[in-house]
């Protein structure tokens, strides 16, 4: 006769589940995982961030240049530009090949932000309006120098408020640097 073997899950040897070290190796891995998502998140977000800065440098170094950039290289006018708050400010526009106003010029000809040039005429304190009231200040600088009786260099140099000196306070806020022969 044959005997009938009744099942039972208990002396069966298969794996039913998970132990605790899997569960715990497991955790982990996720654990890193998820670390090295949040950070890319965060590096993500940090550079979106100093490419706004960037862009609205740029966009107020090529205001301040044309500006600057339409009055004749002969004539020493001052012109003006005026920000979202109301504040106007005067380009002067004099060149001169011996004293070259505005603030000092570094070798590379980028302007130098680590002096603390506050001239009237050749910087300003230039602020842009942003969503929900607030506004951001960048600090604006220009160097006008005669090249000829009829051409001028305008260099301007743009940095965000709150970065430091030529290379930023996180070595990556660099002012931004644009220059333009006017006259002819």
């Amino acid at each position: 006769m044959m005997s009938m073997k009744k099942y039972s899950p208990f002396k069966n040897n298969a794996q039913h589940g998970m132990t605790l070290i899997e569960v715990m190796i497991a955790m982990v891995v996720i654990t890193i995982g998820m670390s090295a998502v949040l950070s890319l998140m965060m590096y993500t977000l940090s550079s979106n961030n100093r490419n706004r800065q960037d862009v609205n440098a740029a966009t107020i170094a090529i205001l301040f240049l044309r500006h600057a950039s339409t009055v004749p290289a002969f004539q020493n006018l001052t012109v003006t530009v005026t920000d979202c708050q109301g504040t106007s400010f005067n380009i002067n526009t004099t060149a001169n090949s011996v004293t070259t106003p505005g603030p000092p010029l570094l070798s590379s000809g980028k302007i130098d932000f680590t002096s603390s040039y506050t001239t009237a005429g050749y910087s300003a304190q230039y602020q842009i309006c942003e969503a929900g009231g607030q506004f951001s200040t960048y600090d604006v600088r220009w160097n006008i120098q005669t090249i000829t009786a009829y051409s001028k260099l305008i260099t301007v140099g743009v940095m965000k408020v709150g970065a430091s000196g030529n290379a930023g306070s996180n070595g990556f806020t660099i002012p931004v640097t644009m220059r333009s022969i006017a006259g002819s």
